[in-house]
């Protein structure tokens, strides 16, 4: 671990217990990326708020859909990171119409990454619960070595859902970025 970017207080405590010696850039809209140290791997989650059964499931309409700030950071980066992993509720692949996910997937595919989501229940790695969730796994265009992931070329666990990025299922929205984003 290199950073953290958690601006959450009581979060934020945790993580400084646990890795004493790591930064916390805290929140993510005011760090200047250029000048953060380069990663090979970023993970992250972003709030689930949006996307839950228990929240208002308003996905891109809601002020917590911080996707775009997350994409926006990994475009400021001056080395992208070769790999990202997200992880959010699987309601991210079917609120709005599947338009929140089509955007991630865009936003992905727009700063040059490929890769493969999956939803996993906390069953199917041995716990006593099904507490889903969704990861996504993404490579940049730039490594030639994509890691080879155990199952990531089978369907999705979730409502057999196919898995590759960046071209969504047409149940995933019609998200359009802007032009002047892709390159």
């Amino acid at each position: 671990v290199r950073w953290h970017a958690e601006k959450d207080d009581d979060a934020s405590e945790v993580l400084k217990r646990r890795h004493p010696r790591i930064p916390n850039h805290g929140d993510i809209t005011l760090v200047d990326w250029a000048n953060v140290e380069p990663v090979e791997i970023l993970c992250g989650g972003f709030p689930c708020q949006p996307f839950s059964l228990a929240g208002k499931q308003l996905g891109q309409a809601d002020e917590r859909f911080l996707f775009d700030d997350i994409a926006d950071a990994i475009s400021q980066m001056v080395t992208p990171p070769r790999l990202c992993l997200f992880e959010n509720v699987p309601g991210l692949l079917t609120v709005d119409r599947g338009e929140s996910m089509a955007r991630v997937v865009h936003r992905l595919a727009a700063l040059g990454y490929m890769g493969r989501y999956r939803v996993v229940q906390a069953a199917d790695v041995g716990s006593c619960h099904e507490r889903a969730r969704v990861f996504i796994l993404a490579t940049h265009r730039d490594w030639n070595d994509t890691p080879r992931v155990r199952g990531a070329g089978d369907p999705v666990l979730y409502g057999g859902v196919s898995g590759l990025l960046p071209t969504p299922a047409a149940r995933m929205g019609n998200y359009d970025p802007p032009s002047a984003a892709v390159s």
